[in-house]
């Protein structure tokens, strides 16, 4: 083994299969790097709901990365070490964007899943990643009445390939930063 001290590695297609399982080689390589005295954890875009089983089942001993890096839980504590926000203003503005596109919204705050309406794409996207989304209606009008007590963590946005590449666009050409 070499000298590092850490291996961190992400979820979809690499530490798990396509049935969303932990292949036994990996859990094998995990449970040897860690009785070597290494750190393991992993990095994703998913949430506390999706990850705290494989954490558990890998008895994972550093804090995962959640939600594409917005967010570092010490998930045994169940303790924020890091979470950056989106913006309310800017979260409003691409869920109004994202409204004039045939796209589904995912909004995260506070560990759930926020979401229009449960539909297939939703069941699909809930079955995948093994979590429960939350009806919510209009999400603008939503996150503005929740807007003082709740911060959104992440925006996912669920479409084709095209209609994601226009919509990429039109975001970038009102906010270049994005």
């Amino acid at each position: 083994m070499s000298d590092f001290k850490l291996l961190i590695t992400d979820m979809d297609g690499t530490l798990l299969d396509s049935r969303q399982e932990v292949p036994a080689e990996n859990r094998d390589a995990i449970g040897r790097l860690m009785a070597a005295g290494r750190l393991f954890t992993f990095a994703t875009g998913r949430n506390e709901q999706a990850t705290t089983p494989y954490a558990r089942a890998l008895g994972i001993n550093a804090p995962p990365i959640l939600y594409n890096g917005a967010k570092v839980v010490d998930l045994r504590r169940r303790e924020t070490l890091f979470e950056r926000y989106l913006p309310v203003e800017e979260a409003l503005s691409a869920l109004a964007l994202a409204a004039t596109f045939d796209v589904h919204v995912n909004l995260y705050i506070d560990g759930k899943i926020y979401v229009e309406r449960i539909d297939p794409v939703v069941r699909e996207y809930m079955a995948k990643d093994r979590v429960t989304c939350i009806e919510a209606g209009n999400l603008a009008a939503f996150l503005r009445r929740a807007q003082a007590g709740a911060t959104p963590t992440k925006l996912l946005i669920i479409g084709d390939g095209a209609t994601l590449e226009d919509l990429r666009k039109c975001i970038h050409a009102r906010s270049p930063a994005l």
